[in-house]
Formats: structure tokens, sequence, C-alpha cells
């Protein structure tokens, strides 16, 4: 499982997180089974009235393909280059619930997954965490 670290100031966003993707499965010992050893889970964002960074923590691989691969896609929409960090968040939301719930039908489970999106608007910093199992302020339970 990967710890996500984001701190956002007006002066600056440090973001962290690990670079590996591991099974879902745990080995005898219960440690988790490391898949692969270099992932990228941070993405960088740039449009016309902010930029910032992406990251996740929970699926990391599905189909073959990364989590990060998938949300560049969702993301990359060269008619809208003016996007708002809010409609950025809520794309987020709206791609990551169908991808979520579909890995829900396909596994028969559910797993949880959050992911964290920080930035400058205007000048201004903003975050946004959009999770199938926590918020900003803590755990909130399965929403699917």
């Amino acid at each position: 499982m990967t710890l996500n670290i984001t701190i956002v100031t007006p002066v600056g966003i440090h973001q962290s997180a690990d670079f590996q993707i591991s099974k879902t499965e745990r080995d005898a010992l219960g440690n988790w089974i490391v898949f692969q050893p270099n992932s990228s889970k941070i993405i960088s964002l740039r449009y016309e009235n902010w930029s910032g960074f992406l990251t996740y923590c929970g699926i990391g691989l599905w189909n073959k393909k990364q989590t990060d691969e998938y949300a560049a896609e969702w993301l990359v929409d060269p008619t809208n280059p003016g996007i708002a960090f809010q409609d950025t968040a809520e794309k987020i939301r709206e791609r990551g619930t169908r991808w979520l719930m579909s890995i829900h039908r396909q596994s028969g489970k559910v797993f949880p997954h959050s992911f964290v999106l920080a930035g400058y608007e205007g000048g201004a910093p903003v975050y946004a965490i959009v999770s199938n199992f926590e918020g900003l302020t803590g755990e909130i339970g399965s929403i699917l």
C-alpha cells in the first residue's frame, strides 16, 4: 500500500509517493508482494489557468495498464486547455468511479483507492482528494 504525502502551501507543493506496484495478495508472512519496483505515481499537470500534481494510492495496475496511464488519458483534452481545477477534480471523480466500478465487477472485490490533486489556480493553492474510502479529515467508508 502506498503512503502519499501532500503538503500545499502558498509558496510550494510537496508531494511524495513510493515507486512500486504490489500485487493485491500478500506473501506467507503478510507482506505485500512487489510486482513492479519502478512506477510513476506522481503526474505533473499544466493547464492555462492552473498547474499542479496528481498522485494516487490503491490500484496501481489493472488490465496490464498502470494507473498513471489511465489518469493521463482521462485528463488529456486538447480541446479544453483552460479547464479549471474543480473541473479536473470532477473528471477524476467521474472517470475514477467508473474505472473502480469496472474493477469491482471484474474482480468481485472492492479495493480502496484515492487520488490526491494539488495545485495553484490564480496564484492560490488548491487541493482535492477523490477516494472511495477516505476524505481530507479521515476515513469515510467505502462508497462502492
